[in-house]
């Protein structure tokens, strides 16, 4: 005669009679069955386990390459000289006008010309001149920042070509940035360079105080350089928005 086996540690299964009637199945240690089974003095019949499917391979992996592909990102086309010529017709019939702190290029000066001497306040100008295409607007807007990202901020590069372009970006900045919060971080960059490049100072006074000696090596001040116009534009268009 065959011996039945004997519950000797707690089972993670309940038999059949157990697990038919949801009852909590109870080891009764040192028998053949459960308590529930010797109570009722009835077979007890250990439930076979049913095996899991197993999740098939590569569905995660599958699932994750198809959202990694829907979030690839095109590349931005560059800066076309046709939107920098579109962008300053623009620009001198409808945001000049109300904005006159920032002044273009004579209309015989070539746009080509006009991007190399000025490149970011070129890049912002075509932006702006975007009317039609928002989703262009985004891309040169983007382009814009990543131009100052690395010139200003890694590079530390300081010019006028800069303040003029970001008068133009904190007067106009919700307008193509969509950025609702970063008007303020424009601003004290504008205000910056307006130090850095001594347009708040009179170019006829010293720095600090001199000795006779140094007074009498230094350069006539009744011949220093004017502040150029497009200097004085950018300084009081400065001035104008600290004050909005």
């Amino acid at each position: 005669m065959t011996m039945l086996p004997v519950y000797g540690v707690p089972k993670l299964r309940s038999c059949q009679h157990c697990a038919a009637a949801k009852a909590r199945c109870v080891p009764d240690y040192g028998s053949t069955r459960c308590q529930r089974c010797n109570e009722r003095n009835i077979d007890c019949v250990l439930k076979e386990p049913t095996s899991r499917k197993r999740r098939k391979e590569g569905t995660n992996q599958s699932s994750s390459d198809c959202a990694a592909s829907s979030t690839t990102y095109s590349r931005v086309t560059p800066m076309q000289i046709s939107e920098v010529q579109r962008g300053v017709e623009y620009y001198r019939r409808s945001l000049c006008p109300w904005f006159p702190f920032v002044s273009l290029p004579n209309f015989r000066q070539p746009a080509v010309e006009f991007a190399t001497q000025k490149p970011f306040l070129s890049l912002v100008i075509a932006m702006l001149g975007c009317i039609d295409d928002r989703s262009r607007q985004r891309e040169l807007a983007l382009e814009s920042r990543k131009w100052l990202a690395t010139h200003v901020m890694q590079d530390g590069e300081k010019s006028l070509d800069i303040l003029q372009g970001l008068l133009l970006v904190t007067h106009w900045y919700t307008f193509q940035w969509e950025l609702p919060n970063q008007r303020n971080l424009f601003m004290h960059l504008a205000m910056s360079l307006v130090i850095d490049l001594g347009l708040i100072r009179s170019p006829h006074a010293h720095q600090r105080v001199m000795t006779r000696e140094e007074a009498a090596g230094a350069p006539d001040r009744r011949t220093a350089l004017e502040h150029t116009l497009e200097q004085k534009r950018a300084l009081l268009g400065c001035l104008y928005l600290s004050s909005a």
